[in-house]
């Protein structure tokens, strides 16, 4: 397994992608239905029915320090939420560049610029969760203003979030830096994710009514069902809702789950949807997933430390490194299985070959094929549910209000982590033990910046 210091010495391993704008704008048009494109980090967009559908765009970061120029963090919630961000030495920093066109307006800002020229590519938008590597709210205003018919949809109570930071009335001598028009505010729509448990959703059970999904119709007769899925994930506040993504047309049917821990309720949805109600398999299972290199926080912690935190605290409750294998278990090893979450914010080095330095290698005289390793890992996830059922039966959503009742969501996060602490571990520590036999990491890419996912 590669050590913290082999890691440190790699090549650009922390150079964030950078992106010209026309790049991008030339791979849309190479898109084809059933294809997605990743343009980095968790920025992705999806082409289905002859529709473009945007998934967490953000391109937005502020330098870490000033002597570390290429190591990026997301925005600050209010500057992520609001309609221009500032344009201080701290936020020059964008996934995209768009330079200002002849005779263009210097006033504009880069991420203006970006949005404006990516609109007329971009159908819907749909934002998983508020943490600030997944939305950009200059970017999305700047692509709803610049074209009227783009349809956006968040989680649950986003609307407010944005609000924060705005005003309902025109003040101040620039009153488009922070005024939110009635046109922009019909415009910010929201889906009620599913819950994996039915039991959790019977007061939802209404005839006709369906919170959690909504259809898209393309103006060549197609339409999209983009339904939301409740994705257990305790990030950045404030996150209180986290939704995935199932996302299917005539002929494709893609699944698309963001920050996740390894917990039973994501089992549960990938078991739920790995095959549609008509029989369709998916066609392409995308997973945003924890950081593939050893370490972490740009080298501040050390291996050690860096494992515990890694294998012992995000897997159970943040993002997992290990739901890609899972993930492939569940659909049998028939459909490929992106990885993004990698690119610009914290990682650059998103290269397959940290795969296996993640995953430790199989080194059993059995040599099993791609389905038997995969089954076998399916029955100990299988066993593990069923083992510790009566606990998984207590657990609260893994989630955060900042409301009044914020404090007591916290203690209820707390009661339950020993809990999903030891889910994860044991399946964790069963991969660990058993290895991951090449065939298995041949069906998991890891797709370049402004790569296109076929």
């Amino acid at each position: 397994m590669t050590t913290r210091g082999e890691f440190l010495k790699g090549e650009n391993i922390f150079l964030p992608d950078k992106l010209e704008v026309n790049k991008v704008v030339e791979q849309i048009n190479n898109l084809k239905d059933g294809e997605t494109l990743k343009i980095s980090h968790a920025f992705l967009i999806v082409r289905l029915g002859g529709i473009n559908i945007a998934v967490d765009p953000a391109i937005q970061a502020r330098s870490l320090s000033e002597k570390e120029e290429n190591k990026f963090i997301p925005p600050s919630h209010g500057e992520a939420s609001k309609s221009r961000k500032k344009q201080d030495g701290a936020y020059t920093y964008s996934m995209i560049e768009a330079p200002v066109e002849v005779n263009g307006n210097p006033n504009e800002t880069n991420t203006a610029r970006v949005g404006r020229i990516l609109a007329q590519y971009i159908d819907a938008i749909f934002i998983s969760h508020l943490d600030t590597d997944h939305y950009d709210f200059e970017l999305i205003r700047t692509i709803m203003e610049t074209n009227s018919n783009t349809k956006v949809y968040g989680p649950l109570g986003w609307q407010g979030v944005i609000a924060k930071y705005h005003s309902l009335e025109i003040t101040g001598d620039n009153p488009t830096d922070n005024y939110l028009p009635e046109y922009v505010r019909k415009r910010m729509k929201s889906l009620s994710a599913k819950s994996a448990d039915p039991n959790r959703d019977s007061g939802l059970n209404y005839p006709n009514l369906n919170p959690d999904r909504t259809i898209l119709n393309a103006q060549n007769g197609e339409s999209v069902s983009v339904k939301a899925i409740d994705i257990p994930h305790a990030g950045g506040l404030p996150a209180e809702f986290v939704q995935g993504f199932v996302l299917e047309s005539k002929t494709n049917r893609i699944l698309l789950i963001p920050d996740a821990a390894l917990s039973p309720e994501i089992i549960k949805h990938i078991k739920m949807n790995a095959q549609g109600a008509d029989g369709n398999k998916l066609t392409q299972f995308i997973v945003l997933t924890a950081t593939l290199n050893p370490e972490s926080f740009y080298g501040i912690l050390n291996e050690q430390q860096s494992y515990v935190l890694r294998d012992e605290i995000e897997e159970g409750i943040a993002h997992s490194a290990y739901l890609p294998l899972v993930a492939a278990a569940y659909t049998e090893g028939e459909t490929a299985i992106s990885i993004v979450h990698s690119g610009f914010y914290y990682r650059s080095s998103s290269e397959e070959s940290n795969l296996r330095g993640r995953y430790p290698e199989y080194k059993k005289a059995d040599n099993p094929t791609l389905k038997e390793w995969l089954s076998r890992l399916r029955v100990k996830v299988d066993e593990t549910l069923k083992e510790m059922e009566e606990q998984i039966n207590t657990l609260g959503p893994l989630s955060i209000s900042v409301g009044r009742h914020g404090r007591s969501e916290i203690g209820k996060l707390l009661r339950d982590f020993p809990i999903r602490r030891r889910f994860a571990r044991k399946i964790v520590e069963w991969i660990k033990k058993e290895g991951v036999p090449d065939c298995v990491l041949e069906i998991i890419h890891s797709p370049q910046a402004n790569e296109i996912i076929k």
